[in-house]
Parts: structure tokens; C-alpha cells; sequence
């Protein structure tokens, strides 16, 4: 396979010539698999697989480039790739610290024409992860319950039948009441 590619040549007095150039023997990369969107919390590190494959003449080295959505280049790995093959990246990316929806992209950059031959987007979506919520009603009523089937409880011969201390449910109750109002305030 041979790659054509056009040339102007521009002189003095505006006056132009165009010629096109046959460069044989060289490798032509495209991405052919990868992720459309990742997802993960601010901060995390998540390990991408992107494949890639020579449909050129020659062998070739292959830079893959992951460029964040400011441009920035966070992850990059070369291979060589021999003509009619493919090979399969593992890159690692640390997802931005804030939440919302980035579209980053992917470059199969060949080194043998100092050109990026395939191009690819992705989305990365970063969602904070909610803070457990805690039903502090619902397990003082357990609390109570279990309390109360204490004292339901047949006593063993020579036992006494437990009492139910609901001293301690509510002593949990008014707690919860305590943290939620501080949690309130700050």
C-alpha cells in the first residue's frame, strides 16, 4: 500500500505548482478498538485497551496518545507493529477531580511519518460517589424491637426472663438526633 500526498510549492509572485508524492513502504495505523465512554470517581485510576492495526506495506512503530479534554497528553505507549497486524495497548489514566462529562481522544501517532493517522473520541464521565445514607429511624426501631423480643424470650429453667432495655434505644435515638443537627450546621 503507498500513500499519496499532495504538495503545493508556492514562489515568488504567488505562483504555485502542485506535484504528488508516492511514499511506498510505509505503515498505516488505525484504531480499531476502544471504549466509547469510562466512567469512574474524581481521582480514580482506570486501565484502558485500545487496538490498533498496520494496514500499510512495512512494519511500523505505533505511538497510541491518550490527550485529556484540555489537550494535555496523560497517557502514551509505542509498539511496533508489523504490516497487516494489529496489536492491543494498555494504557492507564487518572480521571479529572471534578465530576461531569469530558470527551477525551485517542491518537495512533506513526512514528515512521511523524503523523497522527487515526483519530478516535471517547467520554469519560466522573460521578462523585454518594455518602451512604443511614436510616437512623429505622434502626432505633429495630433497636426496640429487638429489646422487646428479649423480653418475650422463654426463660431457661433456673433463669430469670430478661427485662428489655430500652434506656439504650433511646439513648441512640437522641444521638442521631445530635449528629444530624451537627451535620446540618457544617
Amino acid at each position: 500500500m503507498s500513500s499519496a500526498y499532495a504538495i503545493t510549492v508556492e514562489e515568488q509572485y504567488m505562483t504555485s505548482y502542485g506535484a504528488v508524492v508516492e511514499l511506498a513502504n510505509v505503515p498505516q495505523f488505525n484504531i480499531v478498538n476502544y471504549p466509547s465512554t469510562i466512567t469512574g470517581t474524581p481521582n480514580s485510576t482506570k486501565t484502558i485497551s485500545i487496538a490498533v492495526a498496520n494496514n500499510g506495506d512495512t512494519d511500523g512503530d505505533c505511538t497510541v496518545k491518550i490527550k485529556d479534554h484540555n489537550g494535555t497528553v496523560v497517557a502514551e505507549q509505542t509498539k511496533t507493529i508489523a504490516a497487516g497486524s494489529s496489536e492491543t495497548y494498555s494504557l492507564s489514566i487518572t480521571l479529572p477531580s471534578s465530576s461531569g462529562t469530558y470527551t477525551w481522544t485517542i491518537e495512533a501517532y506513526n512514528v515512521s511519518t511523524s503523523n497522527t493517522d487515526d483519530t478516535k473520541s471517547f467520554t469519560v464521565s466522573v460521578e462523585e460517589t454518594p455518602a451512604p445514607s443511614i436510616d437512623m429511624l429505622s434502626f432505633v426501631r429495630l433497636c426496640f424491637m429487638a429489646e422487646t423480643l428479649k423480653g418475650l424470650r422463654k426463660p431457661r429453667e433456673g433463669e430469670q426472663a430478661p427485662e428489655p432495655d430500652y434506656t439504650k434505644c433511646i439513648n441512640i435515638y437522641v444521638m442521631s438526633i445530635l449528629i444530624q443537627k451537627l451535620s446540618q450546621t457544617t
